[in-house]
């Protein structure tokens, strides 16, 4: 909140925590360029993601707006080795802020979340994310998704998920492209 855009930067191979669990780094920027202060967010982050070894937490990263509404803009963190479900098929993290870089909480999508994506092994879901403003019209964004070995329609042909939100982080619905 002081009139200086900050920077989320996603490093996939962290160890903390283990190996190759990944992290974010919210870095609060100064006018000059300069870094003023780094929060970084791992796997033993309080309110943070739950991660395992080569997850790949922070492989992409998107600035999704205040989903919640309460001021403060939320991350969308992609996670695309995550095994949840089965092997490889990935995940996505919806990060509630809090204006210091602390987690107020996280919600995690991945093929088991009601009205989320169909996933398979090896799907990679994660590997890219992107705001794609409020596609809808409900008054809430919504979030482009690749998966980029997805094997509908042909083996490792990839797939974008358009996943349409709701402001606690839950899937209202999504479509498979």
């Amino acid at each position: 909140g002081d009139g200086v855009n900050d920077i989320a930067v996603g490093t996939y191979n962290d160890d903390e925590g283990g190996t190759d669990r990944g992290a974010l780094h919210i870095m609060f920027m100064n006018t000059d360029g300069s870094v003023d202060s780094t929060v970084e967010i791992n796997s033993s982050t309080t309110n943070g993601p739950t991660l395992s070894n080569s997850d790949y937490f922070g492989v992409s990263v998107a600035n999704i707006g205040d989903l919640d509404g309460d001021g403060v803009n939320d991350i969308a963190v992609g996670a695309y080795f995550d095994d949840d479900g089965g092997t490889d098929r990935g995940a996505l993290h919806i990060m509630f802020m809090n204006t210091d870089g602390s987690v107020d909480s996280t919600v995690e999508i991945n093929d088991s979340t009601t009205n989320g994506p169909v996933l398979t092994n090896d799907d990679r879901f994660g590997v890219s994310v992107a705001n794609i403003g409020d596609l809808d019209g409900d008054g809430v964004n919504d979030i482009a998704v690749g998966a980029w070995r997805d094997d509908e329609g042909g083996s490792n042909r990839g797939a974008i998920h358009i996943m349409f939100m709701n402001t606690d982080g839950s899937v209202d619905s999504t479509v498979e492209i």
